[in-house]
């Protein structure tokens, strides 16, 4: 798995249109660079080689993106990784439609450095861009709900994107109730199930959202939500 993030978001520079065609052709381009997926070294490399290599790497490169905080937490001026991608992205606008899969972690549970509270109005203006989002996980690292300002719009915006298929959700605390958990996914034709007994504050210190394809006879594939308590490392 490769992980494009963090302290290194920075596209290769593509070769001008005016490189010389290629004799290899596209499609055996495409599988040796499909083949680099988790090599992140040699998709950058592949990147520089030509302009009709350098869409593919970087499909690889970012299809996987994990915002972690800031790279250098004790450098009082560097930026999170939020921040960095949102950059990229400004300049890079094609870039987000190859993000298939984000995962946000917050910082560590002493509380020496958190970020995600924060830097919640840079994640609103990177979430509606992941238009091709399929995964998404978000790890809390304890911080309480009502902490959180705008998360309610923040997993709601992440629920409208068509091709979203899994949402977990890890190490949240204070969840107002479950029932409220369920409205932030709430569309229309969404089916919801919840496999077991919870109280109105639930105890589980951990807690999964998973959104998969469901079929019914008779009517199309709809997404459907299950939410359930992890215990240990079991998410």
């Amino acid at each position: 798995m490769i992980t494009a993030c963090v302290h290194d978001l920075m596209i290769p520079p593509s070769i001008p249109a005016a490189s010389p065609q290629p004799i290899i052709p596209q499609e055996l381009i495409d599988i040796i660079i499909d083949y680099l997926y988790n090599d992140t070294r040699s998709l950058r490399a592949c990147a520089l080689v030509a302009s009709s290599w350098s869409g593919r790497s970087q499909q690889n490169l970012f299809l996987r993106i994990a915002l972690a905080g800031k790279p250098w937490p004790d450098k009082r001026k560097s930026r999170t990784s939020a921040e960095l991608f949102l950059r990229l992205i400004e300049s890079a606008p094609h870039i987000p439609s190859f993000v298939r899969h984000l995962e946000i972690i917050e910082g560590d549970a002493f509380r020496s450095y958190r970020w995600l509270a924060r830097s919640m109005p840079i994640l609103d203006r990177i979430l509606p861009t992941l238009t091709n989002l399929r995964t998404f996980h978000i790890n809390f690292t304890g911080l309480l709900w009502r902490d959180i300002p705008g998360i309610h719009t923040s997993f709601l915006s992440i629920s409208k994107h068509p091709d979203l298929r899994k949402v977990t959700i890890s190490s949240i605390t204070s969840v107002p109730s479950l029932n409220g958990l369920f409205t932030l996914f709430e569309d229309h034709g969404h089916m919801f199930q919840l496999p077991f007994e919870y109280r109105s504050k639930p105890s589980p210190f951990l807690l999964k959202v998973t959104k998969f394809g469901a079929f019914r006879r008779g009517s199309p594939t709809r997404p459907v939500y299950c939410v359930y308590p992890v215990y240990g490392n079991y998410v």
